[in-house]
């Protein structure tokens, strides 16, 4: 028999795009609501197991794009600064496999 520990949650671990500037997975879920902010939270299925990307401005409009299933690279570019507002955000690419 093998034990395993359960913790208080079963959210999945957050990705962190500092540490790990690019995440590849299916995607499971998108949970909305979450948190003190209210946060959209997108559920990818990783190799590593399942893996939670918050929202950024600079995500939503290219992750809502993406249908539950569907596989999905998101790359952290950097923070970058808007032109127009002068305002720094957090850059991503979001692509999928189209085959």
């Amino acid at each position: 028999m093998v034990w395993k520990k359960l913790q208080g949650s079963s959210f999945p671990a957050s990705w962190d795009p500092a540490k790990e500037n690019v995440i590849e997975g299916n995607l499971t879920e998108v949970k909305d609501d979450i948190g003190s902010n209210q946060s959209r939270v997108y559920i990818l299925s990783t190799d590593n197991g399942l893996r939670a990307i918050w929202e950024s401005a600079g995500l939503r409009d290219s992750m809502d794009m993406v249908q539950t299933g569907q596989r999905v690279r998101v790359t952290f570019e950097g923070r970058k600064i808007n032109p127009r507002s002068g305002r720094e955000f957090k850059s991503f690419t979001v692509e999928i496999d189209d085959e």
